[in-house]
C-alpha cells in the first residue's frame, strides 16, 4: 500500500537534555518524542505518541524535570523508555510511517536535532525528506508578529487553545497539530 504522503502529516515535537546554565561541553539528548497525524481534510488529530527515550550521555537534570515534568526515573529501561534507535524504529512503524509521510515541527530544532542524533548514533534517520516549519508557515499565513514567538504564545495569539502541559512532548505536538490545521484553514479560506 503506498501512502499518500500529505494526507496526514505527521506532527512531531522533541523534549531534550537540559540545564540552566549549561555546562561546558553539554550535549542535548533526546528524552522524548511526542507525535501525533493531523488529517489535512478533515483537520483530525489521531494517533497520539509519546516515545520516552533513555539518554546516553548524560541525564535530566533538576531543571529540565521541572520544564518538562519528565523525571530521570521516568527515562529508564525498567520504566519502560527505549534506546534512541528504537525510538527511530517506532516512529516508522504503523500507524506513524514516518518515512512514508511528510513530517512538521515547531521551528527547525526537532529537524536539526534528530538528524544531528541520528548521525552521532549511527541510526538510520527516521523521517522523511519533506519537513514543514511550522513556525515559518504561521508567520506566512498570520503575519510576523503573530507567530514570531513560541508555539504557546502563537497558538493564544492566533486563537488555538492550549491543552496539556507545556514542553511535554506529546502534548506541544498536538499543540502544534492545532496550529497547522489553523494555518490550513485559513490558507484554503
Amino acid at each position: 500500500m503506498k501512502l499518500d504522503k500529505f494526507d496526514q502529516i505527521l506532527v512531531v515535537d522533541l523534549e531534550c537534555t537540559c540545564d540552566d546554565p549549561q555546562p561546558p561541553g553539554f550535549v542535548q539528548e533526546v528524552i522524548e518524542v511526542g507525535a501525533c497525524l493531523l488529517n489535512t481534510t478533515t483537520y483530525e488529530v489521531t494517533c497520539p505518541t509519546s516515545i520516552l527515550v533513555v539518554p546516553t550521555i548524560g541525564s535530566v537534570s533538576d531543571f529540565c524535570t521541572r520544564l518538562t515534568t519528565i523525571t530521570p526515573s521516568m527515562v529508564t529501561f525498567e520504566n519502560g523508555a527505549v534506546s534512541f534507535a528504537m525510538a527511530c524504529e517506532q516512529l516508522d512503524a504503523d500507524p506513524l510511517l514516518a518515512k512514508q509521510r511528510a513530517w512538521a515541527s515547531w521551528g527547525d530544532f526537532d529537524r536539526t536535532t534528530m538528524e544531528t542524533q541520528s548521525a552521532k548514533e549511527g541510526v538510520v534517520y527516521p523521517f522523511g525528506l519533506t519537513h514543514f516549519n511550522v513556525r515559518a508557515l504561521s508567520r506566512l499565513v498570520f503575519g510576523e508578529g503573530r507567530a514570531s514567538k513560541g508555539a504557546k504564545q502563537a497558538a493564544e495569539t492566533i486563537g488555538v487553545e492550549w491543552t496539556g502541559t507545556h514542553h511535554r512532548g506529546i502534548d506541544d505536538a498536538l499543540n502544534i497539530a492545532k496550529i497547522f490545521a489553523a494555518i490550513l484553514r485559513k490558507a484554503r479560506s
